[in-house]
């Protein structure tokens, strides 16, 4: 068993939930009783699989990377995913690249709703969130090329988007600030 295990919760209910990676490098979500039984374990795969190299897009190496409770005894699982074209003379246009991963999942790992994010030719991964008191959530998409735009999008909680703020590196002043004693 070559299984690793990323991440975990403890629900209201005294339940362990935990986010792991099995060794066909696909991921799944384990729910514990107080005791260490289990209540139920998924695996979690893009809706858009392979199936002929003609079909756009198509999705692979998804990985969860994070999870966290909601205040409605739901969870949230995030990463990345690879999103590919199609196949043309054997070349994939548009290329394949990385989008953010968003799962939100009912207290019986069932998903309510899922979400990707990125456009062809930007590459993101869901790389953090945090649970509002309204019932949304913030989540923090992380660029992984350049220009290195992340971005903060914040939900209601329906899952709809509210705002998205892009976060891009600011350079030092080119002045010197002189500090008096």
């Amino acid at each position: 068993n070559n299984n690793l295990i990323n991440a975990g919760i403890k629900t209201a209910q005294n339940e362990l939930v935990i986010l792991g990676q099995s060794s066909d490098k696909s991921s799944f979500v384990t729910k514990f009783t107080s005791q260490g039984n289990v209540i139920w374990s998924k695996k979690y795969e893009p809706d858009y699989p392979f199936v002929s190299w003609v079909q756009y897009p198509w999705y692979s190496n998804s990985r969860l990377y994070g999870i966290a409770n909601s205040s409605d005894s739901t969870s949230f699982v995030y990463g990345s995913s690879s999103e590919h074209g199609r196949s043309i003379n054997g070349v994939e246009y548009p290329g394949n690249h990385s989008v953010g991963w968003l799962l939100n999942l009912d207290k019986f790992g069932n998903v309510i709703y899922g979400k990707y994010f990125g456009n062809w030719g930007t590459d993101y991964s869901v790389d953090g969130l945090i649970h509002l008191q309204s019932g949304g959530l913030l989540i923090y998409l992380r660029a992984l090329s350049f220009p290195f735009i992340s971005r903060i999008i914040c939900f209601n909680k329906a899952g709809d988007i509210v705002w998205t703020t892009p976060l891009q590196a600011i350079s030092p002043p080119s002045t010197t600030i002189a500090s008096k004693p």
